[in-house]
């Protein structure tokens, strides 16, 4: 009840300071004229802001659950902000997602029960994007169900929209729509 509390409290300051554009401290996004914050993927024309929602959120020591209703709030401060230059951060679709994909191409996740951290696994985040967790919240899903991608497996998976325990979780902000051969664009799936 307490992590409940400290989670909801942070969320509506985050929500009350990017709505009346004031500083709340340790919200405080990083703008870059020269765009270091962003990466743009060449075989997509996506540009991708590097730090993770959760980089953001260990950096002012939040709880340890990332709901998605955070994740949405997260996107909305950098739009508030103009993170990396650009207003128009959005959660990406599982699509846009699968695109900087790479089995074993990121982070190793350590298991820290022994005296000595044993590698679990190598999550697929395509450097230079800082996913942190195995699962990454999308704007993909229903009214009830969300959408996430398995960093792990690259798999779609299914979660209930007001899912408690999120600790496996991140997510990740995106701009601009994908950008196919021939220079065609299209808009992800919605």
């Amino acid at each position: 009840m307490k992590r409940r509390t400290i989670f909801l409290l942070t969320t509506l300051s985050l929500l009350f300071c990017s709505a009346n554009g004031l500083n709340a401290g340790f919200f405080t996004v990083a703008t870059d004229s020269q765009h270091q914050m962003t990466w743009k993927a060449p075989e997509t024309g996506l540009v991708w802001y590097k730090q993770s929602c959760r980089s953001f959120r260990e950096s002012f020591g939040g709880p340890d659950a990332l709901t998605l209703f955070f994740a949405k709030s997260w996107v909305s401060h950098l739009n508030n902000k103009k993170a990396g230059g650009y207003s128009d951060w959005r959660l990406p679709s599982v699509e846009e997602y699968k695109s900087i994909f790479r089995e074993g191409a990121g982070q190793v996740v350590y298991e820290y029960r022994s005296v000595k951290p044993m590698p679990l696994y190598t999550l697929g985040y395509l450097p230079p994007v800082e996913g942190k967790r195995r699962y990454a919240w999308s704007r993909d899903g229903d009214g009830e169900q969300a959408a996430s991608l398995d960093f792990l497996s690259g798999e779609m998976k299914m979660y209930p929209r007001e899912l408690d325990v999120t600790y496996e979780f991140d997510a990740l902000a995106v701009r601009g729509s994908i950008t196919k051969e021939k220079g065609e664009k299209h808009e992800p799936s919605q």
